[in-house]
Order: C-alpha cells, then sequence, then structure tokens
C-alpha cells in the first residue's frame, strides 16, 4: 500500500513537473506567476540559480545512480563537464539557463523511467499539445512573407513546430497499438493531424524533416502485416491535412520547401556560415570550450565581419556543444544519444506485461514509440532547436529515458512494462 501511494503521488509531481516545463514561458510572461516570478528574480537572483543549481544536480546524480545502465558513463560524463564548466564561469555562465535546464530535464527523465511513469507522461504530452495546436498568445513575432508563423503559448514558431511534430508522431505510434475497431484508434489518429496541422503552419524546415525521419523509423518498426494498412491511412491523413493547409487557408508550403536551393534565402547560408565558424571556434578550443553563454559575443567579436547572422549559431545544439563546453562533452553528448536510441527491445520477463500479438512477443512498442519522438527532437536540435529550452529539452529527455528500455533487464526503473499492442 505505501509502495502504492509513493508511486501516486510521484506520478502526481511528474506530471505537475513536465506541465510547467512544457509552459515556462508562457507561465512566466503570460500566466499569474508572471509577477511573483519577476519579484523574486529580482531580489533573489543569485540565491535561486545556485539553489536551483545545487538541487538539480543532487536529483540528477542520485536519479542516475537509481536507474544505472552502461550507457549513463556517457551522460555522467557529459553532465561533469557542463557541471564543472557552469562553476568556473558562473558570471558568464549565470545569464544561461542552459546548464540547470539540461540537469532539471535529465531528472525528469530518470524519474519517469524510475517510476514506470512513461505510458502516463506519453498520455500527458499527447493530450496537452493537442488542446495547445490553435492557443496562440502572440502571432506578430514570426512571419513567412506575409503569413504569420504559428507558435502557441511558446516564444519561437521553430520550438511550436518541434513539439508538434513529436506530438504527431506519439499519436500516430499510440493509434498503430490499437486495434482498427477500437475508438481511441480514431481519436489518436485525428489528435495526430490536427497536430500536423500546426506544424505545417509553424513553416520550420527542422521540424518537418524531423518528421520525416522520426515516421520513416516508426514505420519499419511496424510488423509487416501491420504496416501496409497503416501506410494508407497515414496517406489519406496526409493528404486531408495538406489539402486543408493549402486550399483552406493561405499557404506558402511550396515555396518554403524549395526555399532551401534558393540563392536568395539568407536564412540557410546564414546556418552554414555559423556552423563552419563554430566548427572552427571549437577546433580552436577544442578540450575546453569557450564557456557556457559567451560563444555568440566570442563569435561576433573574432569569427564573423557583421553581428547581422550572430543568432544562427544557436540553432545548432551540437556545435554550440562543441564549442562552449569542448570536443569531449559533444563526443559524450553524442554517444548517448546513440546508444540510446540505438537500443534493442527487452526479452521478455516476468516485469513485461503479456503482448498479444505473437508476432511482438518480444517488441516493445512504447519505447518504439518514444524512440521516435526523440528522433525528431534530436533532429530538431541539428537545425532549429535551442537545447537550452526547457520545453524541448524536458521533452526529449522524457522520450529518451523511456525509449531506452531494452538496454539492461538487470537495471531498476529501466524495464518498465510494455504497452499491450492489440492485434487488429
Amino acid at each position: 500500500m505505501g509502495v502504492k501511494i509513493v508511486k501516486i503521488t510521484g506520478s502526481a509531481a511528474l506530471v505537475a513537473a513536465v506541465v510547467y516545463c512544457l509552459f515556462d514561458y508562457a507561465l512566466q510572461h503570460y500566466g499569474p506567476l508572471r509577477n511573483f516570478v519577476g519579484a523574486l528574480d529580482l531580489v533573489f537572483r543569485s540565491q535561486i540559480q545556485w539553489g536551483a543549481f545545487s538541487l538539480a544536480v543532487l536529483w540528477c546524480i542520485g536519479l542516475i545512480f537509481l536507474s544505472f545502465v552502461w550507457n549513463d558513463l556517457w551522460l555522467l560524463g557529459f553532465l561533469l563537464i557542463a557541471v564543472f564548466n557552469y562553476a568556473i564561469n558562473y558570471d558568464t555562465a549565470a545569464s544561461e539557463t542552459a546548464t540547470i535546464n539540461i540537469l532539471l530535464a535529465v531528472a525528469i527523465g530518470k524519474s519517469v523511467a524510475l517510476l514506470q511513469a512513461r505510458k502516463l507522461i506519453i498520455f500527458c504530452l499527447v493530450i496537452l499539445l493537442t488542446v495547445t495546436v490553435g492557443l496562440h498568445l502572440d502571432l506578430e513575432s514570426g512571419y513567412y512573407h506575409d503569413i504569420p508563423r504559428w507558435m502557441s503559448l511558446w516564444y519561437d514558431p521553430n520550438i511550436y513546430g518541434i513539439l508538434m511534430s513529436v506530438g504527431s508522431l506519439l499519436s500516430l505510434g499510440l493509434a498503430a497499438s490499437k486495434p482498427w475497431k477500437s475508438a481511441l484508434k480514431v481519436v489518436f489518429f485525428a489528435s495526430a493531424s490536427v497536430m500536423a496541422f500546426g506544424m505545417l503552419k509553424s513553416y520550420s524546415r527542422g521540424a518537418w524533416c524531423g518528421s520525416i525521419i522520426g515516421l520513416i523509423y516508426l514505420i519499419n518498426g511496424l510488423p509487416k502485416e501491420r504496416r501496409n494498412s497503416f501506410v494508407c491511412v497515414l496517406g489519406i491523413l496526409l493528404g486531408v491535412v495538406l489539402s486543408c493547409n493549402i486550399f483552406m487557408t493561405k499557404s506558402h508550403l511550396v515555396s518554403r520547401v524549395l526555399s532551401v536551393i534558393n540563392t536568395y534565402d539568407v536564412s540557410w547560408r546564414d546556418r552554414l556560415t555559423t556552423w563552419r565558424d563554430s566548427l572552427q571556434m571549437m577546433a580552436e578550443h577544442l578540450w575546453g570550450g569557450v564557456g557556457w553563454g559567451i560563444s555568440v559575443e566570442e563569435y561576433r567579436n573574432w569569427y564573423t565581419p557583421s553581428p547581422l547572422n550572430a543568432g544562427a549559431l544557436c540553432t545548432n545544439s551540437y556545435t554550440i556543444i562543441g564549442a562552449e563546453l569542448g570536443l569531449p562533452a559533444l563526443v559524450c553528448f553524442v554517444a548517448y544519444i546513440w546508444s540510446s536510441l540505438s537500443c534493442k527491445p527487452m526479452q521478455k520477463n516476468h516485469e513485461t506485461e503479456r503482448v498479444t500479438d505473437a508476432v511482438l512477443t518480444t517488441f516493445n512498442w512504447l519505447g518504439s514509440i518514444c524512440r521516435a519522438g526523440a528522433i525528431v527532437l534530436a533532429v530538431g536540435f541539428l537545425f532549429d532547436g535551442k537545447l537550452s529550452d526547457l520545453s524541448l529539452v524536458t521533452c526529449f529527455w522524457i522520450l529518451l529515458e523511456s525509449g531506452k528500455s531494452g538496454i539492461s533487464s538487470g537495471s531498476v526503473g529501466v524495464c518498465s512494462k510494455n504497452i499491450e499492442y492489440q492485434p487488429s
């Protein structure tokens, strides 16, 4: 009874934490917490940052050891470098919340796996992202030609697009797990269509690219007898969503796609230039980086004749890690992601629910869904994502840790129960 109460309480706290992390920008700038958070930040900024930093470090390290698997060594290496860099460069790093956000996201992701609450959290993510598709606080910040780019409760249409892409893939994966006669299958397909529409309206090319790669991974994981029918339904839904976007609203989808080959499009040229220069910056500060939060200033001072395109440096989270923390941190980060995404499904054991489909007796479908969502975010971090953004990094670590259940059958908390895959 006591264990059950702890699990229920922990799951409720996790849901509350996920809600806050997902909508932190809206809550701090538009919600009832705006004035309260502003006053606290003004008076106790230093104490709050050090307190949050210390608690996040302790929480994160404790959860890593409680649910330790072999590839967590890469994660420990990355976090130790980030924490050490934050501590020795506090004067400049204090203005950046990247370290604290990453620690908090890792802690939440580990807690989801430890409490075996991934199914609950995935459902919550799908519901929250679906209901916020059309809730826009500001449509004046980003335009593509004369059309406003949707961004809902976030401050950047690229962040919104990536989150909608993740939500639509999760819904499609959950729909694939239900029999054709199930009403939930229709609900999940409808939810995926709504979020896909929002993703298209964000005009985020990184989100579109991540969706394609994640969808290929998801379809490839389906058994052959399910794959053809799923692809047919998916094609119909995609046609409906594209038709609604093109014919029912003003749209420039085609020109946005073709903009990657447009020599007058400065967006992708700025990205390529800054990525090249960030690699040069990393080569010149190979082992320790330039320090958290000062890569843009360093870039403006030494690596570009004009500061106009310096902001494009932050679009690639991987080169930012390499430039600010050094090559060892980048290697640890990429190795951890790769080893987590390439894990194989667990063999069936006493902790695993009975899978009714004979083809899927060793198939962890929910883990595959989570890995597909994590792939979308991993691709998004390459083009448009911000690793310092709390909403993105929290979703990323939740999905990454939830998809890791195949690495070690002996680790505590990682062997969470598989979602039951029901046959047609």
